[in-house]
């Protein structure tokens, strides 16, 4: 599961003695940082399986009988501190991360837990805050294990080809209706849809010009309609937008029906090939299942001299952008990018094997937060927690549709990709192009831009907004930002950062961008700009300089890993202290640990040496948790292996308690390590000795710094006393 965060309430009166703190004092403040009482836990949900594909999804909760389970717990002021119980059992608790991945500031928080198993028939749920259970729901224990019926399931939604399309060239509509000739036996014909254009200067979308564009790679179905529209054979439509189905006999009664569903599986036995599936489905539809979006042929009776059946998606709107009727071809248009995606990484990764994903639009799916089975999806996203994880689409007419913004569309699947393929660590939350971001968010956001370009291919990231969707913004991401003062532009810069992967896939193609991607998912290091070029010139050497110069026209000055600065660098004038009232250190992502080796007593500090640092929350966009300034990052190598503690204390010594703290852990194998709760204090995690590790803080609420700058902070790991 992706680690993300977002910023918690703005009131922070029972959260520090010390009070909130409003702008920049201009000075360092070293005032401490004591907890008071935290706010009472309030729990709202839980899920007890993972994956993006749950076969439990809006019904009731369910674990496998005799088997293990992490189930995930959401709600408001949660921390570690809580116990778990599954029936009698006590489980462990475990990462305190945020619920969501949306582009907006939420106050919910999730944490996990670790199950025993349990016997077959019902069991309950009870979450207790100090002995005082404030949470209980039931669970049902089947019979057969969770993980198998969610591959039998995986099985049913991946569709059975009897026939796939020999590659092919593209050709002109004037050559595909010189194809489309009957032929004895086979029903064959074109799938089609239109779409509007859009305005390059305004992000609009224009409905007065057309465009018609082929609809590629989706599934297709031969039904029997007369016995209950069984499927009689399934294929795809090839790069044309073409299909055919072959041996069909005359006399018969069939219907095309065409799936909003990407898709290519490999065989029962088989281990090569690639293996996706992405489906289109309607969020705001009744039931627990979710339908696919489908385009379905009138009834046609089969002619031994063969059948064309071709059809062409709708758009729904007239020529001014208002709705006159069902907008078949929205579902088809996001898809488009997704298969473009699908058929560039399989050209880069034969063996490329994606997890499956439902991908949710609605005509009603609109900017507001609530319900997501009624549309208030709050802005388009990838979630990858929840009942119904996926990827989000906007689809509200003249407020915000995004079914046609391809950049948006490549924006959102490129989150996916970094989840389901790379790695990532962005903190979540709202971001805009002049804010100073935590280093992890800004590469996430400016790598979706990037591959959502590159997927669209197109160099204008535009997203179409209000009255006949004829408003909105457009960006030329293929343009260098201007640098120089008053310029947000650097590590921390989204818009920077789409700039330089842009380019680089553009330039040196997309199989060199993708293996840098990939590349991410071995090794310690957070995901930001720094550790994708590094990955990148470790690859492509002989590329080393022009990537540096690319970089530093964008005022990022390091291909360093770990984003350390070379010797003689003055330094980023826009984040330093004089800048940001008091912090001399924003530009220090990474600090060392050296941990001590444990004599076996309970309890000790193993790095009483460690760097202090500040967290500072007075530039633009740092008002908000995920801002630059409000997180810190450490590596250290374990000289033993065993737990080790994590507890973060102010100048004075006082503790910071862990329910004020996000934390996440990854060593250098690339996996993520379970942060489990321990005292009070940020938590505990197992280490193996010789391994390095990234340790990542993040205070989750800025307003708890009083005059906006703490320095004197430091971060130690310990020997669990317990």
């Amino acid at each position: 599961m992706k680690y993300i965060r977002s910023a918690a309430g703005a009131a922070c009166l029972s959260l520090f003695l010390a009070g909130c703190g409003g702008g920049s004092s201009g000075t360092v403040e070293n005032d401490p940082l004591a907890p008071s009482q935290l706010s009472a836990a309030v729990v709202e949900g839980f899920d007890t399986q993972d994956g993006l594909v749950q076969v439990d999804a809006g019904g009731t909760q369910q674990v496998g009988a005799g088997e293990a389970s992490t189930i995930d717990i959401w709600g408001l002021n949660l921390r570690l501190g809580l116990s778990v119980t599954l029936g009698s059992s006590p489980c462990l608790v475990h990462d305190l991360m945020s619920f969501d991945d949306l582009e907006e500031d939420s106050d919910v928080v999730q944490i996990s837990a670790d199950c025993p198993a349990q016997a077959q028939g019902s069991t309950v749920l009870t979450v207790s805050d100090k002995g005082t259970p404030i949470y209980q729901a039931p669970v049902r224990v089947t019979a057969v294990s969770t993980r198998a019926a969610r591959n039998a399931l995986l099985d049913t939604l991946r569709p059975k080809f009897t026939s796939l399309p020999v590659a092919s060239r593209v050709l002109s509509r004037e050559q595909i209706r010189a194809a489309l000739v009957a032929s004895p036996g086979v029903v064959t014909g074109q799938i089609t849809a239109d779409a509007p254009t859009i305005d390059p200067a305004s992000g609009g979308l224009i409905y007065s010009a057309l465009r018609n564009f082929n609809v590629r790679g989706v599934v297709v179905q031969l039904l029997d309609v007369d016995n209950a529209n069984a499927v009689m054979a399934t294929t795809v439509t090839d790069a044309n937008g073409l299909y055919t189905f072959s041996g069909v006999a005359a006399g018969k009664n069939v219907g095309v029906q065409v799936s909003a569903q990407v898709s290519m599986t490999r065989g029962a036995t088989a281990t090569t090939g690639p293996q996706y599936n992405f489906m289109l489905r309607d969020n705001t539809a009744s039931g627990t299942v979710k339908p696919l979006y489908t385009l379905s042929s009138p009834t046609v009776q089969t002619v031994a001299a063969g059948n064309v059946v071709s059809l062409n998606a709708a758009l729904g709107f007239d020529g001014n952008g208002n709705v006159t009727g069902a907008r078949q071809s929205a579902p088809f248009s996001i898809l488009d990018v997704v298969y473009n995606a699908a058929t560039m990484i399989a050209a880069t990764n034969p063996n490329v094997s994606l997890p499956d994903l439902n991908i949710y639009w609605s005509p009603n799916n609109a900017p507001q937060r609530g319900d997501l089975a009624q549309g208030q999806i709050g802005t388009s996203h990838f979630n990858s927690n929840g009942d119904y994880p996926g990827v989000y689409i906007l689809g509200k007419a003249n407020v915000d549709t995004d079914e046609f913004d391809q950049g948006v569309v490549g924006h959102e699947f490129g989150h996916y990709l970094q989840y389901a393929a790379s790695y990532s660590d962005n903190p979540g939350g709202s971001h805009s192009s002049k804010d100073f971001k935590d280093a992890s968010l800004a590469y996430g956001e400016g790598f979706g831009t990037a591959i959502g370009g590159l997927l669209a291919k197109s160099k204008y990231y535009s997203d179409s907004s209000g009255p006949n969707q004829s408003s909105g913004f457009s960006t030329d991401i293929s343009l260098p930002l201007a640098t120089g003062a008053g310029k947000t532009v650097g590590f921390y810069a989204e818009n920077a950062i789409a700039y330089v992967l842009y380019t680089l896939g553009t330039q040196y193609g997309f199989n060199t961008f993708w293996n840098a991607t990939t590349a991410l998912a071995n090794g310690h290091p957070s995901a930001t700009i720094f550790s994708f070029l590094n990955g990148f010139v470790s690859q492509n050497p002989s590329l080393s300089g022009a990537v540096q110069a690319l970089a530093a026209s964008q005022n990022i000055r390091t291909l360093d890993a770990l984003g350390r600065l070379p010797s003689g660098d003055t330094g980023d004038a826009a984040v330093a202290s004089a800048a940001n009232g008091g912090a001399a250190d924003l530009e220090t992502l990474y600090l060392p640990l050296t941990p001590n080796v444990s004599n076996g007593s309970k309890g000790v500090n193993l790095t009483p040496s460690a760097p202090s640092f500040c967290l500072n929350n007075n530039l633009a966009g740092a008002k908000d948790s995920n801002g630059l300034g409000m997180s810190k990052r450490f590596t250290f190598t374990a000289v033993q292996t065993g737990p080790l503690g994590v507890r973060m204390v102010d100048a004075l010594g006082n503790a910071v308690a862990g329910g004020l703290v996000f934390a996440n852990a990854r060593g250098s194998d690339g996996k993520s390590v379970s942060i489990y709760g321990w005292n009070e204090d940020i938590g505990q995690f197992s280490v193996n000795a010789g391994t390095t590790y990234t340790l990542k803080v993040n205070l989750t609420n800025p307003a708890t710094l009083t005059g906006g700058n703490q320095c004197g902070l430091t971060v130690s790991l310990w020997t669990p006393a317990s």
